[in-house]
């Protein structure tokens, strides 16, 4: 019988070098009963680790789809989203060109979507606090107010809910999300998402706003801050 050498003891056997006995003993030569064993016992072993992490990695992908894109069920009753948009502000792309700056034309009009944390310091809203009105920044329809903003940490402005009939959803073009639009000027102003449980009053929505779709008019006051970030957005 073929012995291992005096310091070749199971303990300081590698899954490579256990591997290579078993083949040579399938092959002709005589591998002791408890290399066997242990290489048939580390075989199970990853068989069984193999299942599980398949198992999981499996489950990963749905349970991260849902956490980005399953928070846009049916409105709750309470919403303020409109039904139907006004839509008395349309534009021609030309003139909005003419308008806006071109990082609010890329958001506003083609869709895109700004960097997260456009914070004061850059020229945006996400840390925002003041009291005041948040207005569209291509009509200067009112929009949101300063009471219905909250932290929501996503990285964006989060509003939990809007002024009465200025913003409307529709499906995104991902056929997941549900995108929001001004209602007088049809402008892009992000996406809404529902049943997160931020513990808001009803509807409890969150209004995920890129900061270059809003202007600012502090309380009191009738003169529009705009938003002054320029700079890469996701297109």
């Amino acid at each position: 019988m073929r012995a291992f050498p005096p310091t070749f003891t199971i303990t300081t056997l590698s899954l490579v070098q256990i591997a290579v006995l078993s083949t040579r003993g399938a092959s002709g030569f005589v591998v002791p009963a408890a290399a066997s064993k242990a290489f048939l016992f580390t075989q199970a072993a990853q068989s069984a680790n193999a299942a599980i992490s398949r198992k999981r990695t499996a489950g990963a992908p749905r349970m991260l789809f849902t956490r980005m894109f399953g928070g846009t069920p049916a409105p709750d009753p309470a919403t303020n989203l409109a039904t139907k948009p006004a839509l008395t502000k349309i534009k021609t792309e030309d003139e909005w060109k003419q308008i806006l700056s071109p990082t609010a034309f890329k958001v506003l009009r083609r869709k895109a979507t700004e960097p997260r944390k456009v914070n004061m310091a850059k020229g945006g809203w996400d840390d925002h606090t003041a009291k005041g009105t948040y207005v569209c920044t291509g009509c200067k329809t009112p929009l949101y107010t300063s009471a219905m903003k909250f932290d929501c940490g996503c990285g964006w402005p989060g509003f939990w809910t809007n002024i009465k009939d200025a913003v409307y959803e529709q499906r995104d073009s991902d056929g997941f999300r549900c995108e929001i639009l001004c209602s007088e000027c049809d402008g892009h102003l992000g996406h809404v998402f529902r049943n997160e449980g931020f513990g808001n009053p009803p509807p409890d929505e969150r209004h995920c706003v890129n900061s270059v779709s809003v202007g600012f008019i502090p309380e009191g006051k009738d003169v529009i801050q705009p938003c002054t970030y320029e700079g890469p957005v996701y297109e």
